[in-house]
């Protein structure tokens, strides 16, 4: 079994536009190494950081990043290599204490494989209720109606109070893959720790420390603070926003328009897995069939912060869908850790920020001590 505990941030945004100004603007963002207070220009006592979760990891069970509102992604079997079958995966995801009720919450699970909506008093029949960490959380199995060539689907879900949040566990996949978990799901969901808000002693942190990140932004517009050592600079028109898990290390929004693109840095410990699940699991995301070999998708040597790294283009090639999307990823190992730095969006808006996307990976850089 492997645990994971995280000190994690979700609170302030730090707007980083140049107004009226015609040339590009550069601000530079140090993650020292070190997570010490001097460092870290804050108090010896940081301010509160958010409830989160930590739990024991199943045998053969891995984990991968969270993006967007997803907390982190659990791996219960991985794909095929040939990417025929993808991964199965159990997201979990944290939403106010508002998204808690149970009934709810089945009845839109329902809904989703094709089942129709029961009463209070059919609660019981799917939502069991289970202690955890000493509270009260409903533990879900449903099974939607057979297909005609297919396995029904099935739902494996958790739903966990906590003091701030309420945190989900969900597995959505063919029951024919699902059942077999059934058991290690709630061994898993029975180990699970939620972490109250706390302020954090930095002095007092041990070597090695997973990041804390200060609450509010700094009098330079926000610095991120990352016990790798990671440095990058952010171009004028994106505005960056702190990492909102153990794995996330910063998000920026590209553009001022929702629609605009999307730029990610995330990192996880060890390897990422075969690079092939990897890539058809990106193609999925931005609607594109799987590839059959790594010779389907061209790969570029791109250098970055001194080490070598790779560059995917992931082209949705319907022009003429006004939905047609686009991704940029780099994928760098350095040591022990596995980075992603990724850029998502609509394909004419990755066009133009296509250059930007590189120069900016390619200035990241790791700091040590005696740098």
């Amino acid at each position: 079994m492997r645990s994971r505990a995280g000190v994690l941030r979700l609170v302030a945004v730090s707007m980083l536009v140049a107004l009226g100004c015609k040339e590009r603007e550069i601000r530079a963002y140090a993650a020292p190494k070190d997570a010490t207070p001097s460092r870290l220009a804050m108090p010896p006592t940081a301010p509160s950081a958010p409830e989160t979760v930590s739990w024991s990891l199943p045998s053969g069970w891995s984990e991968l990043p969270g993006e967007g509102l997803r907390f982190a992604t659990l791996v219960l079997e991985p794909g095929a290599n040939d990417g025929s079958r993808p991964a199965l995966e159990m997201r979990i995801t944290p939403l106010g204490l508002a998204a808690g009720d149970p009934l709810a919450n089945v009845n839109r699970w329902r809904q989703q494989i094709g089942l129709g909506p029961l009463d209070a008093k059919q609660l019981p029949d799917v939502a069991r209720s289970v202690a955890v960490d000493g509270r009260q959380a409903h533990l879900v199995n449903m099974t939607g109606a057979p297909g005609e060539h297919e396995a029904p689907h099935q739902i494996l879900a958790a739903i966990v109070p906590g003091e701030q949040r309420v945190w989900f566990f969900m597995i959505l996949d063919h029951s024919d893959r699902v059942a077999k978990h059934e058991q290690a799901f709630e061994e898993f969901v029975r180990s699970v720790q939620v972490q109250a808000a706390q302020s954090v002693d930095v002095a007092q942190l041990p070597e090695g420390h997973p990041p804390v990140r200060p609450s509010s932004p700094g009098a330079d517009g926000g610095a991120t603070a990352d016990a790798s050592g990671l440095r990058w600079t952010t171009p004028d028109g994106w505005h960056a926003h702190p990492g909102n898990s153990a794995f996330r290390v910063v998000s920026f929004h590209v553009g001022d328009e929702p629609a605009d693109a999307e730029v990610t840095i995330t990192r996880f410990a060890g390897g990422a897995g075969a690079l092939l699940p990897n890539i058809n699991r990106w193609r999925g995301q931005i609607g594109l069939a799987p590839i059959a070999a790594l010779s389907d998708q061209p790969l570029d040597t791109v250098q970055v912060g001194g080490l070598e790294g790779q560059l995917l283009d992931i082209v949705d090639a319907r022009a003429d869908d006004p939905r047609r999307q686009r991704m940029l990823v780099v994928l760098l190992r350095r040591d022990d850790t596995t980075w992603f730095v990724k850029m998502t969006g609509p394909y004419d808006v990755l066009e133009t920020e296509s250059p930007t996307f590189v120069e900016f990976a390619r200035g990241l850089r790791f700091v040590t001590e005696e740098s």
